[in-house]
């Protein structure tokens, strides 16, 4: 990480009141660098095995002041999403892509500030947390792989072999200059909540597996035809006792991808609810990759789904649709919606705006409404990241941008060099945008714009970054970087 003086952190708990949302209590951490408390002592700079294991568990002085405040949501993977460092699903514990009560690196590079890295077989999923474990989909040859790696050293705990692969159809290949890794079905990110890690193939391919040593309890296969056509790319969700999936089928015998999200019990795979969407429109791009979002409006879980120029609000305890919007004629999102406090916000891919929906409660009836919408570069692939009231974007061509969330009003905007595929995360008060060439911005999280590091990997990167026990989690094409402080196993 580099040299940096004696250092000590400070927790703040504050109430903050928002003219939109009212009474919000944050929790902030911050690392000093001035003179240390009165019988503070000077932090080597390495973790030990007892500190880490102390931050997973939650029991260090700032995630005990943070588990003293009541959580904003329910998480999917739990419901105590400030007492343990876990990302358990794509975008994080909360499901906006931060993880704000947690420090995380500002530094790294090939020979600094990476705790360690390990081979990983080709995939292009994201990693998820859950305690020691970190849990990835990969595919080696055509052989479909699941396995965890130990948060400490990176080495595998145990590795799952769930058979062969279909062959890639070439339907399914992307147009030219689109770098995602043709003939790989592991794309979509697992889920976790420390019991079952559920893992989901493009093609499919549904599998329910015990965290601890790998175990299958159950596995389906979601689609209907003899071959896929066209990858799915949606990630699953793990709610309660209950797997919840939003699967594409482009399969041969489907003259044009129809969706249908469903929710299965975790322990047994008994579907509990199914709903069909509406078919897709002919113009969608090769890769059909917007998942479900979860949160929280009006005190009720939602999930979000943007499909066929529409977002659907359903419930995830019975699948019944609870509100709709039409979006209009632009094509459909491969970026996902988002879910913050009382509203959705929805990305378009290549045409059409950046746009807010807010929950209004009617004298008859509950609906969705427009709240705000701005024309911005398209966004393509990367799904927004939120920090307190801000929202972050990456264009695929390298445009960041910071929007206001109850206003979307354009705080700044700026030109990143590098082509972007990974959706940006927030962690420590600072935003990462991860290229595909290796290079990551850190930017502070505010509305005024200040470049904080830029750094460099040699690897190439489509999974989004994990954000854990003060970490960074990038998968490249070769290998999984541990971004942060050497975790000392010696001591």
């Amino acid at each position: 990480m580099g040299s940096h003086g004696p250092c000590h952190q400070a927790v703040t708990i504050r109430r903050l009141r928002h003219p939109l949302w009212g009474e919000v209590r944050h929790v902030s951490v911050s690392t000093n660098t001035g003179p240390p408390r009165p019988g503070a002592r000077e932090h080597s700079g390495r973790f030990t095995r007892r500190e880490v294991l102390g931050m997973l568990l939650g029991c260090r002085a700032w995630g005990e002041a943070a588990a003293q405040v009541p959580p904003t949501g329910s998480s999917p993977a739990g419901d105590d999403q400030l007492a343990a460092a876990r990302w358990p699903h794509w975008r994080g514990p909360a499901g906006d892509g931060q993880m704000p009560h947690w420090p995380a690196p500002l530094v790294w590079g090939p020979t600094r500030g990476v705790a360690w890295q390990a081979a990983v077989p080709p995939g292009a999923s994201t990693p998820v947390v859950w305690d020691r474990g970190i849990y990835l989909t990969a595919q080696q040859g055509s052989q479909l792989l699941l396995l965890q790696l130990d948060l400490l050293t990176g080495k595998p705990q145990w590795v799952q072999k769930l058979g062969a692969a279909p062959a890639w159809p070439p339907q399914a290949n992307p147009p030219s200059g689109w770098p995602w890794p043709q003939g790989s079905w592991a794309s979509p990110c697992p889920a976790v909540d420390g019991e079952v890690v559920v893992a989901l193939y493009a093609h499919g391919l549904l599998c329910v597996h015990q965290a601890q040593d790998g175990k299958q309890r159950w596995f389906r296969q979601l689609s209907r035809g003899k071959l896929p056509v066209r990858p799915s790319l949606a990630s699953p969700l793990l709610w309660q006792d209950r797997v919840i999936v939003l699967f594409w089928d482009a399969s041969s015998n489907a003259s044009v991808p129809r969706g249908h999200l469903a929710a299965y019990q975790k322990h047994t795979g008994r579907e509990l609810w199914q709903v069909r969407l509406p078919a897709l429109r002919s113009q969608q791009p090769v890769l059909l990759g917007t998942s479900p979002a979860w949160g929280t409006l009006s005190d009720q879980p939602v999930i979000a789904v943007a499909s066929a120029g529409r977002v659907y609000l359903f419930s995830p305890t019975n699948g019944q649709q609870l509100l709709d919007y039409r979006l209009g004629t632009a094509r459909d999102s491969v970026a996902s919606p988002l879910v913050a406090e009382q509203l959705v916000v929805v990305c378009r891919s290549t045409q059409g705006p950046l746009l807010a929906l807010e929950h209004y409660p009617g004298r008859k009836d509950h609906r969705l409404r427009r709240l705000w919408q701005r024309q911005i570069a398209p966004v393509v692939w990367a799904t927004p990241a939120r920090w307190r009231d801000l929202l972050f974007l990456v264009s695929q061509k390298g445009q960041a941008r910071c929007v206001h969330l109850p206003t979307g009003k354009t705080y700044w905007r700026r030109p990143l060099g590098g082509t972007f595929y990974a959706s940006p995360v927030t962690a420590d008060g600072r935003v990462y945008f991860l290229s595909y060439e290796g290079t990551c911005y850190v930017a502070a999280a505010s509305g005024n714009y200040r470049l904080l590091a830029r750094n460099r990997l040699p690897d190439r990167f489509i999974a989004s970054p994990a954000v854990a026990a003060a970490h960074l989690f990038l998968r490249g094409q070769k290998r999984l970087y541990c971004v942060g402080p050497y975790l000392d196993q010696n001591r």
